[in-house]
């Protein structure tokens, strides 16, 4: 955890029970109102000749021009004791700077990464809402290759949520593959791709937890399609654990954000540190501001990562309820008496659960996983991604106006 994200404070959890105890017991009405509404970018010297005069004897031009040679003589040496002494011009020595004198940090990070990055073009098939006819809807993204068996991370978004006709795949090399869409989600707006090849190169992922504000950061995608392919921008880290609402119904927690530039065809491309290590994976750009880009921390789908390499697939922990956010719940009966206004209601609790088997009942409010603010649903479910089948996870929860912990085993 990072300074500055919300958590749970369990120093008030004691005067939390203390002040809950004493309100009215709100969850026996909520849970009768929950049975109210379903969930569903040089000069030149000029020489004049003139015409020679007439009448001059062959005598008196002879005499001339012994004059003029004597009096030439004499100038050209003086003219060349004074260029000798001092010259017209200096030239400074040049020296001829190779690549590896201009290699500084940056490049060497950019260069580190850039051949497992590829492109990603994807057609799919839309549909008119009203006229019912299909059209083909051609996309382009970013990924970035993780394993040289040929499997490559980018976003779900950037292969149409799973909903494509056709994908492919563009090399570093120009070679276009096939690929198949193995595993995505679009909470996490996640994908993993593969390709029939081996020997692909790699690209080594770092530590996205270790990160700090003010280090450099460098993004490499396909801004403007694949005419400017692997285009690399710099910045730094300038914000961590990032909370960013893209729409009313999609927010994205805990992300990197940058100042290095990325635009809509970055989406999928790595985002790496000065080392060439990936950090994250460039996800979406807020288009109110300027130099706000964001990426999902490498740290947070590691584990999705080895299993679907591993087993073919990922399967998220469920919990096993039905649910609604505490603020939708405000807005439709009201704040009247309720204990808290962000957290998680439990609507349903399904048979066989995990929810079931560690005593989750109807109307419980989950406000916290470990040391995680639960603000709403989709929070709670990006939590899930971080555990695994065999973990144990504490859960807090609001219970008939008393504070409870509910220890979960998945």
């Amino acid at each position: 955890m990072k300074d500055g994200e919300d958590r749970y404070d369990l120093r008030n959890y004691e005067d939390d029970v203390s002040r809950l105890q004493s309100e009215v017991d709100f969850q026996e009405d909520l849970v009768g109102n929950l049975e109210k509404k379903p969930i569903d970018s040089y000069h030149n010297i000029i020489t004049e000749t003139r015409p020679r005069k007439k009448g001059i004897s062959l005598a008196l031009i002879f005499i001339l021009g012994i004059f003029a040679g004597i009096i030439g003589g004499i100038i050209g040496t003086y003219t060349l004791f004074l260029i000798n002494e001092k010259p017209i011009y200096t030239y400074e020595k040049v020296n001829i700077i190779n690549n590896k004198d201009r290699d500084n940090a940056v490049s060497v990070a950019i260069r580190k990464v850039m051949d497992s990055v590829v492109g990603i073009t994807t057609v799919s098939t839309q549909t008119d809402f009203f006229s019912m006819e299909e059209s083909l809807l051609e996309g382009i993204g970013t990924g970035v290759i993780v394993d040289e068996r040929g499997y490559i991370i980018t976003n779900s978004h950037v292969v149409n949520d799973g909903e494509v006709q056709n994908l492919y795949v563009h090399l570093y090399s120009g070679e276009q593959l096939t690929g198949e869409l193995i595993w995505n989600d679009e909470l996490m707006d996640l994908a993993i791709v593969k390709v029939n090849r081996s020997n692909l190169p790699v690209a080594e992922l770092g530590n996205s937890d270790d990160l700090i504000l003010g280090e450099i950061a460098v993004a490499i995608g396909n801004p403007l399609g694949l005419s400017f392919d692997r285009s690399a921008t710099a910045g730094i880290i300038s914000g961590l654990n990032r909370t960013v609402e893209v729409t009313e119904s999609e927010v994205f927690y805990e992300l990197i954000q940058t100042d290095a530039s990325i635009n809509p065809g970055n989406s999928g491309g790595p985002l790496t540190n000065i080392k060439g290590q990936v950090i994250g994976i460039n996800t979406v750009k807020v288009n109110s501001g300027e130099g706000l880009g964001f990426a999902i921390p490498i740290n947070s789908i590691r584990k999705i990562i080895t299993e679907v390499i591993d087993t073919g697939s990922y399967k998220k922990v469920q919990l096993g309820i039905r649910a609604i956010d505490m603020s939708d719940f405000i807005n439709i009966y009201g704040s009247e008496n309720v204990p808290i206004d962000y957290g998680v209601i439990v609507h349903t609790v399904l048979d066989n659960s995990v929810a079931k088997a560690n005593g989750l009942l109807k109307g419980d409010i989950i406000i916290a996983m470990e040391d995680e603010k639960i603000d709403n649903y989709r929070k709670l479910q990006t939590q899930l991604f971080k555990h695994e089948k065999g973990d144990e996870v504490r859960m807090f929860i609001i219970r008939k106006n008393i504070h409870m912990i509910v220890i979960l085993k998945f």
